[in-house]
């Protein structure tokens, strides 16, 4: 650590070591905020199934749809980071300790998603006063996140700002109030980053609609088969990745 930073004084990465007790405690709370704000960068990059049903809702199924989607999945990433860096064992441990059968209930609300997604009769943004429809995307989004272990760039889970390990371990000089600013700015940062994804998909969206011309209709329904494709065969590449790991066990 020290031969590290020795030359490289940044005061983030200064807060974050245990060399970090001299300065304030308001300063450590900061940088801890700023810290988690920043980590959230590398949840809300859509590499898995469950931000491909994001984008599918936001692209096909309308705005409010693809906001209520991606609520789900901050709220279920937000949830399981503060479970474990508050060390609540009951919870995670138990949960984890069903596998495979949360894996197969992973599987299983994809297949019933991608199966109900292609018996849509008609394609068309959700309304405000769709409340059960909304309440069933946002707990099928939170119920996939804490399922959902596969992602087309796992390494990025190892990717933090700090010198800790991962982003779901902090340095033994944290306490109560920094792990808490770190969760609240992470829980801020996914926000956030979700909503720059929101934005810049949707310019795509519409820069892509009028360059090519193609009735809006069409479009949905091509983007419609194209998303449930991508999601139906990663799926299924993802668990000939656990089949393979569970032979070499």
């Amino acid at each position: 650590e020290h031969f590290i930073y020795q030359d490289f004084n940044v005061p983030l990465f200064e807060s974050i070591s245990e060399a970090s007790a001299s300065i304030s405690q308001n300063s450590q709370i900061f940088h801890f905020l700023v810290l988690g704000f920043l980590n959230s960068l590398f949840c809300a990059l859509p590499f898995s199934v469950t931000h491909f049903f994001a984008l599918r809702r936001l692209f096909v199924q309308g705005l409010l749809a693809g906001i209520v989607s991606t609520a789900g999945v901050v709220l279920g990433q937000s949830l399981f980071l503060c479970l474990t860096i508050f060390g609540v064992r009951s919870l995670i441990i138990p949960w984890f300790s069903f596998q495979p059968f949360n894996f197969i209930l992973g599987i299983t609300l994809v297949f019933l998603s991608v199966y109900s997604m292609a018996n849509e009769k008609r394609l068309r943004p959700i309304d405000s006063s769709e409340t059960n429809v909304l309440i069933t995307i946002f707990v099928s989004s939170f119920l996939l996140t804490w399922t959902e272990q596969g992602g087309f760039a796992q390494y990025l889970s190892t990717l933090n700002f700090s010198n800790s390990p991962s982003l779901l371990e902090l340095p033994l000089v944290a306490g109560f109030s920094h792990h808490l600013s770190y969760a609240v700015g992470f829980f801020l940062g996914n926000v956030f980053f979700s909503g720059l994804l929101i934005a810049f998909v949707l310019y795509l969206r519409n820069l892509f609609f009028m360059i090519s011309g193609v009735p809006f209709s069409i479009l949905l329904k091509k983007l419609n088969s194209f998303f449930l494709i991508a999601i139906f065969l990663f799926k299924i590449w993802f668990i000939n990745q656990i089949v393979d790991e569970y032979i070499r066990q």
